[in-house]
């Protein structure tokens, strides 16, 4: 069964076996012709209803000779460069249940004490806002979990993870905070605290009855 195109370089229709060559495509090959209404090939059915594709004939295309594939349009590398990168933040964190939990600021909106970039909020002040969001349980005290804070030091132009030893063990978690910081292992410089021991850590346990 056969089918027709229509030559858009000759202004005819040409008569078509199954396959044709489509140059403007790219083709170096014939390719299945396709009903461009049914979506199925054209040598299935009946199509004298349908739409005609326009095709150049074989006598109107360009040699082989002369057909070379479309080049892919290749991103200059200096655009991988010009990605614009995420401010690192500074913030406070703990790990809660196996979850990281962080809350930060980026450094140029941050608090500088002194030469030390530093998050404006407290574990306290934070550890409330958890609480009233749901987010940790309402009876678990804000220093239980495995907590710390990373700060700026804008002298030395280096970032400081402060945590509790329970974190600094797992590198996995600290690579976790830190990417939540927009910061990298390479960078930041870690450190155990006094203020940041869980109870764990202190040997203690919840004072609350029934806890």
């Amino acid at each position: 069964m056969s089918h027709h195109h229509f030559c858009d370089v000759g202004g005819h229709a040409w008569q078509c076996h199954g396959k044709a060559l489509r140059p403007d495509a790219g083709d170096l090959k014939r390719s299945v012709c396709m009903c461009m209404r049914c979506r199925v090939p054209m040598e299935q059915g009946d199509h004298s209803d349908c739409p005609m594709e326009l095709l150049a004939c074989p006598k109107h295309q360009p040699t082989k000779r002369t057909m070379t594939k479309k080049k892919p349009k290749l991103e200059p590398r200096c655009r991988v460069k010009q990605q614009i990168q995420p401010e690192p933040h500074v913030g406070i964190f703990w790990v809660v249940s196996g979850i990281p939990l962080v809350d930060s600021t980026p450094i140029d909106k941050a608090d500088d004490c002194v030469g030390f970039i530093n998050h404006p909020r407290s574990h306290y002040e934070y550890w409330n806002t958890l609480q009233s969001q749901g987010l940790v349980p309402a009876h678990m005290e804000y220093e239980e979990s495995p907590r710390g804070r990373v700060i700026f030091n804008s002298s030395a132009r280096r970032f400081t993870l402060y945590a509790d030893k329970c974190i600094l063990g797992n590198k996995s978690m600290v690579a976790t905070i830190l990417k939540e910081l927009h910061l990298s292992m390479r960078t930041t410089k870690t450190d155990i605290d006094p203020h940041y021991r869980c109870f764990r850590c202190l040997g203690r346990t919840r004072n609350r009855a029934g806890y």
